[in-house]
């Protein structure tokens, strides 16, 4: 897991490779003990553990397109799944966080998702692709955004460029740091911080702020 949350890390604050050589075991520590805070024992329970995939055994090609997996998968209709894994030219672009649209029955191999794919030309699935649930899925983003409201305050000695989101204004790791710049940190760091928040709210609750932002102020 510590693998996956410090790679999304990366890829949502665009980390270099001297940001990403910051994040220790300690601060992945830090993160996962704030997220057993944060959601309680039951959903932090069937979060840390490993999350059971659904192997993919078909996709059918259609407005939406139906994913068929190896076993019942007794998912709702509404709920959020996430693929991955899919490999073949022209299909690859279907891994991802999708919303269940229509299941074929209790207990069914096969759901359907919003994508129209019936435009695709000369393309077949062969094989290879797993879905897990969203919600593990969206809490392991939770955590990967969490570790950036950490590691964020540590970067004053790294260079401009190394840290892809950070304001062009500053510059890193050229003499002292104003006050300004410290400010700045802390912007960044909180607004990793509410994202976290506002993830981890949506899956405690009934998922109704899929779509609302909730601002949160870190203390």
């Amino acid at each position: 897991m510590a693998e996956t949350v410090t790679t999304k890390a990366q890829s949502f604050a665009s980390l270099g490779d001297r940001a990403v050589a910051k994040i220790t075991t300690n601060l992945l520590n830090r993160a996962n003990s704030k997220m057993y805070e944060l959601l309680g024992g039951e959903l932090y329970a069937k979060y840390s553990q490993a999350p059971s995939e659904d192997y993919i055994t078909a996709i059918t090609l259609g407005n939406p397109t139906k994913i068929t997996i190896e076993s019942a998968h007794f998912r709702r209709t509404g709920s959020y799944v996430g693929i991955s894994g899919i490999e073949d030219d022209g299909l690859w672009q279907l891994n991802g966080r999708h919303k269940i649209e229509y299941v074929e029955g209790s207990g069914a191999t096969e759901f359907n998702i919003a994508i129209d794919s019936s435009d695709y030309e000369s393309v077949a699935y062969t094989s290879g692709g797993s879905v897990v649930d969203g919600v593990w899925d969206e809490l392991q983003d939770a955590e990967a955004y969490i570790l950036l409201s950490y590691l964020i305050p540590t970067l004053i000695d790294i260079a401009k460029g190394d840290l892809g989101v950070m304001p062009e204004v500053v510059q890193w790791g050229e003499g002292n740091v104003t006050l300004s710049y410290v400010d700045e940190l802390n912007k960044l760091a909180n607004m990793y911080y509410n994202q976290a928040m506002t993830i981890v709210l949506k899956n405690k609750g009934d998922g109704s702020t899929d779509n609302e932002a909730i601002i949160i102020t870190v203390i």
